[in-house]
């Protein structure tokens, strides 16, 4: 069997870059800048794992604590109008199709919110796409922690080991080894530079993905008897026997 638990942010909609765009400018707008360093350390991150906020970050150096929540709502509605206007990332809805049509499972494992995740699923008409829309607020942990991705298998009935992630961040592909599954990992512009070791496989692009290479990717997985690997499903199985 063969299911597949999309990431949202990066992933489906590239979210990634305008917001990294957007905070850039306003560090600026400040006089101050932005590293790469920092922002990279906190992509695919959940709310819960983030140590500290862009926003607290800019108010921390401008000596002005109090106006993080107002830098942040200012930043939010920049990003939002920017998204707004963007489409899908490459190969996405087609390769979703193909899913429906097979009668693939999907499920979404998001560092992000639902009030964020399912308005811009159901703008670009996907949300009745996933049989499971799992967020940072569902579970305890946030990525890099596995808690999504396992929460999304179990509301799918699959083993691990028949699943893909698709993930646009190291961190988020962290996730997904620790899950246990198979991590394909599709940079955006701004994630492109990152670590992707994690990964099983670093696509490009997901335009002309066939399903039958995912399938035997997933088929070679549930043959791999990596130690490594079988210590992972044990303890995913005693922390959560109903999904095994």
């Amino acid at each position: 069997m063969l299911a597949i638990v999309f990431d949202f942010d990066g992933t489906i909609l590239d979210t990634e870059t305008p917001e990294y765009e957007v905070w850039k400018q306003l560090f600026e707008s400040y006089g101050q800048t932005l590293s790469w360093e920092t922002w990279a350390a906190q992509i695919g991150r959940g709310a819960n794992e983030t140590h500290e906020r862009p926003a607290d970050i800019l108010a921390r150096l401008i000596g002005n604590p109090s106006v993080s929540v107002a830098l942040h709502q200012r930043s939010r509605v920049e990003v939002c109008k920017r998204i707004d206007e963007s489409e899908l990332r490459p190969g996405v809805r087609d390769l979703i199709e193909k899913c429906l049509t097979q009668g693939i499972p999907l499920a979404v494992a998001s560092s992000s919110r639902h009030d964020w995740v399912d308005p811009f699923l159901k703008k670009h008409d996907l949300f009745d796409s996933f049989q499971a829309i799992c967020c940072v607020g569902d579970v305890e942990r946030g990525k890099p922690f596995p808690d999504t991705y396992l929460l999304a298998l179990e509301r799918l009935g699959v083993l691990p080991s028949q699943a893909v992630a698709i993930e646009d961040s190291a961190n988020g592909c962290a996730a997904g080894r620790a899950a246990g599954m198979y991590v394909v990992a599709y940079p955006n512009e701004v994630t492109k530079s990152l670590d992707f070791s994690a990964a099983d496989v670093v696509l490009d692009s997901l335009e002309g993905v066939k399903l039958v290479e995912l399938t035997s990717l997933v088929a070679e997985k549930q043959g791999d008897h990596d130690e490594s690997k079988i210590a992972v499903l044990e303890t995913i199985h005693k922390n959560y026997p109903h999904i095994i």
